[in-house]
């Protein structure tokens, strides 16, 4: 597995993709127990050259369009500008986190557990606000989540429950929480 934790580099990662995709031109490709995992990393790889290349072309783009604005001086240019300025800083802030998840773990799903403890039906109404916050996130996130155990207060709330978080890098972005 690749440490993506240390930086970024464009033509090893082209090359890792061409050694991997050579492992899976093996026609008893599917005999191995590795390969479910090669084909995920292929993916990641995939992803990551893709990002890259997404966001130099939108910086391209951008001062192109900068570039118009200042031979022009038109207004319509420069908020143009900024909107688009925003958008890839947005887009770049989220590729640069992903970058840095370099754990084995960071790529897969999570399982997210969350009890009540002692407190009463206040931590219960607590505990179920945190529920509806991490599903929210998930829902956000483009994740898909699954409720695998819930137990209900006596009077409000919960007294636990245990979330599946599934999409890639889940672990990575909940794994501080």
């Amino acid at each position: 597995m690749i440490s993506w934790g240390g930086g970024f580099d464009y033509h090893s990662l082209h090359k890792e993709l061409e050694t991997l995709k050579q492992k899976t031109s093996d026609p008893k490709i599917w005999e191995k127990p590795e390969a479910k995992s090669i084909f995920k990393e292929i993916k990641i790889i995939e992803n990551k050259i893709n990002d890259y290349e997404r966001i130099k072309k939108s910086l391209e783009d951008l001062e192109e369009l900068y570039v118009l604005a200042k031979e022009d001086k038109k207004e319509n240019y420069l908020s143009q500008l900024l909107n688009e300025s925003e958008l890839l800083l947005e887009d770049s802030t989220k590729v640069r986190y992903l970058n840095l998840m370099g754990d084995l773990a960071d790529q897969n799903n999570a399982f997210l557990e969350i009890h009540a403890g002692a407190g009463g039906t206040e931590s219960q109404d607590w505990a179920e606000m945190l529920q509806r916050m991490y599903i929210r996130w998930a829902e956000n996130n483009n994740s898909n989540v699954l409720l695998l155990q819930e137990t209900r207060g006596e009077e409000a709330g919960i007294k636990s429950c245990t979330l599946k978080i599934q999409n890639e890098f889940s672990y990575g972005w909940l794994k501080r929480e």
